[in-house]
């Protein structure tokens, strides 16, 4: 009986597991976690849910504190973008971003949070209806999709060590070419730098300073 099992667990090995990195998100997780399902069943044992890199842990924050970084500062970013949207256009984006803020802010593992912030925006973004952000936020929105498309790969998806990256990205410290909050090039003359070293806009952080208390990239507290 295992060697059936075994032989039907190198089947769908052979015949899904490649093409299965192969499709979009919203679909790959899902199946990937009913595929796990089916093999555990069969094999008579609970599914195996792997090492766990929780966010309460500050050893698994440390080796993965550039795409947490970079999700956060993402969802910073949308915080900037409500204000100049109207009532509705709120009110829907609210409802498409809940759940992935939801998932993002709960304490659990940080490969799986990763992964339902880009099933999420994998889902939003193939759907045209979606129009009530403006182009430069959809256009972050869509780059952050492919960070996290870009660096997926290889034994450690999304661990600092393994992240590919544009050199600026690398330090809070070194000059970014966009201000991340309206996404435009940055200019010497009109930047601004925290205490934290982001710099942005200085009209741009400005404006921030009047509906939050943080850093839209880190979190930093304002001073």
């Amino acid at each position: 009986m295992q060697n059936h099992i075994a032989a039907i667990h190198g089947g769908l090995d052979l015949l899904f597991m490649e093409r299965l990195h192969k499709l979009p998100p919203r679909w790959r997780f899902p199946v990937k976690s009913e595929l796990n399902k089916l093999v555990c069943e069969l094999e008579g044992r609970e599914p195996d849910i792997g090492p766990q890199l929780l966010k309460s842990d500050p050893e698994a924050v440390r080796k993965y504190s550039i795409v947490l970084e970079r999700i956060n500062r993402m969802f910073a970013q949308l915080d900037g973008a409500m204000p100049s949207m109207s009532s509705f256009d709120q009110f829907c984006a609210n409802n498409d971003f809940r759940i992935m803020r939801r998932k993002w802010d709960a304490d659990s593992d940080i490969i799986q949070c990763v992964e339902s912030v880009w099933v999420e925006l994998d889902r939003l973004l193939n759907f045209p209806r979606r129009h009530y952000f403006d182009d430069s936020t959809f256009d972050m929105l869509r780059a952050t999709y492919r960070w996290l498309e870009r660096n997926s790969v290889g034994e450690n998806p999304w661990q600092d060590t393994a992240i590919r990256q544009e050199s600026w990205e690398n330090s809070a410290y070194q000059e970014p070419v966009e201000c991340s909050i309206c996404r435009e090039y940055l200019e010497a003359v009109h930047q601004k730098t925290l205490y934290c070293g982001h710099q942005f806009h200085e009209h741009c952080i400005d404006q921030w300073e009047m509906y939050a208390e943080s850093c839209p990239c880190c979190r930093s507290e304002l001073q």
